[in-house]
């Protein structure tokens, strides 16, 4: 096998979580003309900042990803990368194009479509079932940070109404307090299909 003597980078279509909890977009780097054999200390130095990831290959390879700095890359950015491994030092400069950082909230949501999914005495069970879950989760999650507490709604007033004939006196008391403190859910608004 030969030595590592070429590079060539290109920036990927996403973004990974960084070690500091940040989103990064992800370089992949090409090895061309050999492989990259042994571990390799990568540098990626950009809009006056300087990141330095230790790749270990563990078997040789062409490709390996490293993540640019924080918000880098959301616009044209010149980025150079160091690759270093044992005696042998590469360094180039690479033009990245901007890529587009999403960010992707995941809502909790229950949808009351009865007989499309199930029997309707099931999906009577499963959304009945969802309200003491939704109450369990919005305690357990009281006290984060605004916006990241449990939040919903039920959808459909039939869903609150059944819950509430077959509850038991606890589980009806646990629901008025929830509604009370409007724990968990999202203005305790029902909508009528």
């Amino acid at each position: 096998m030969r030595t590592l003597r070429r590079l060539f980078a290109k920036s990927s279509h996403g973004t990974k979580y960084r070690k500091d909890g940040k989103a990064g977009r992800e370089a992949i780097l090409y090895f061309t003309n050999g492989k990259l054999k042994n571990n390799a200390s990568v540098t990626v130095q950009c809009n006056g900042r300087e990141e330095t990831t230790e790749i270990l290959p563990g078997q040789p390879v062409d490709a390996a990803s490293v993540l640019l700095p924080a918000n880098v890359g959301l616009s044209p950015t010149e980025v150079t990368i160091t690759c270093i491994q044992t005696i042998i030092a590469i360094q180039r400069q690479f033009l990245f194009r901007p890529g587009k950082q999403w960010t992707v909230f995941i809502y909790p949501h229950s949808h009351v479509d009865i007989g499309y999914t199930a029997l309707p005495a099931d999906v009577e069970k499963l959304h009945v079932r969802n309200i003491d879950v939704g109450i369990e989760l919005a305690a357990k999650t009281q006290n984060y940070p605004e916006g990241a507490r449990f939040i919903w709604n039920p959808e459909a007033t039939w869903v609150v109404v059944n819950y509430l004939k077959k509850a038991t006196p606890l589980q009806k008391q646990q629901f008025i307090q929830a509604v009370r403190k409007r724990l968990g859910a999202d203005r305790w608004r029902s909508f009528q299909h």
